[in-house]
């Protein structure tokens, strides 16, 4: 939404908590009856040692493949460890399109399947919510060519610009949230007046606001379209990450540095600067740099970030309305979009 204050978007839902990992346990540990020394009449210190070291020994051994439990709660579908051959057949499953590769780059064959089944729920609350019906289909198709040309003009992917402005909006260019998002991608005033985009004074939250009679051209598709293209391409310059670009539309830059930030710190022990609190400019830019590099050399996006217990705690409640799968639901619309209406 091109915002600094997130706001309802989509539909709330009761998404089961993500999985915790629990510390597996030996399947092979057995009772044993206590061995009582004295029963057998032995008192040598050095027969009571060696039975000792023996016994800690065995314990060990029967114990050595117990994991310890992972800093990052990842969630994934549980596979079979024996069944490569499943797990490559899903990499090369129909679903990892090119915008899939955009959104989730340099994904290993877990993490792959993992976010295939994260964007199939995805879509199918894209298939109930967003292009439920033909009517919203003619909505966007009706701004598909001006979505795709823009997107085209400033090189970022087509696809995923469309499916933003139908998360964002359902494809109506007059849309307005309570927080003053307007438009097709539910722009914020700031980012318009950046854009030289006229805005207005009317009050939208009062009863007798009327669309039709708002002269703010956040509602003019030819106006806001263009303008967002070219603001998620200066977002990915930021990042050079397509799943954080995309996340910065609802979010804004500041809570993404710090989101990677907080992730790098626990999940890498890497302590980077807060670039929000750098005051001198050179030195700013040269932390934006090398976080920037530290994005591309652990391959982070939303998924990844969301993998974090504090950075969930920081986006809890009704105001954050689901960011942690906001950028998913994107994806889910650009492939759900491609299938046409629901059939009657």
């Amino acid at each position: 939404m091109g915002a600094d204050t997130a706001v309802e978007i989509f539909k709330p839902l009761n998404l089961p908590k993500r999985p915790q990992l629990s510390r597996r346990t030996s399947a092979s540990k057995r009772e044993t009856k206590p061995f009582d020394l004295r029963e057998k009449g032995i008192i040598s210190i050095s027969l009571l040692t060696a039975f000792l070291t023996a016994t800690i020994q065995t314990h060990a051994r029967q114990n050595a493949h117990v994991q310890a439990e992972p800093n990052v709660q990842t969630i994934t579908r549980p596979l079979d460890p024996d069944s490569a051959s499943s797990i490559n057949a899903e990499i090369s499953d129909a679903r990892v399109t090119e915008d899939f590769k955009l959104i989730y780059p340099g994904l290993n064959n877990l993490e792959t399947a993992g976010a295939l089944e994260n964007l199939a729920k995805q879509e199918q609350i894209v298939k109930d919510y967003y292009l439920n019906n033909e009517q919203v289909y003619r909505m966007i198709a009706g701004h598909e060519g001006l979505i795709r040309k823009s997107a085209q003009a400033v090189g970022i992917p087509e696809n995923l610009l469309l499916g933003l402005v139908t998360v964002e909006s359902k494809g109506d260019p007059y849309a307005v949230s309570p927080a003053g998002a307007k438009g097709l991608s539910q722009m914020m005033k700031r980012m318009a007046q950046k854009y030289n985009i006229p805005t207005s004074d009317v009050d939208y939250n009062s009863p007798y606001y009327d669309q039709l009679n708002d002269p703010d051209g956040r509602f003019d598709p030819y106006l806001i379209i263009p303008a967002t293209a070219k603001e998620l391409k200066e977002a990915y310059g930021r990042w050079g990450n397509w799943s954080l670009a995309f996340w910065e539309w609802q979010v804004g830059a500041p809570r993404i540095y710090d989101s990677v930030r907080i992730y790098l710190r626990n999940q890498h022990n890497e302590y980077l600067d807060d670039v929000n609190k750098e005051k001198d400019d050179a030195k700013a830019e040269n932390l934006r740099s090398l976080y920037k590099q530290k994005i591309a050399d652990y391959k982070i996006n939303t998924d990844k970030i969301f993998q974090d217990p504090e950075i969930q705690s920081m986006f809890e409640g009704e105001g954050w309305n689901l960011t942690d799968i906001y950028v998913a639901r994107v994806l889910a619309v650009a492939e759900q979009y491609k299938l046409g209406p629901p059939k009657d």
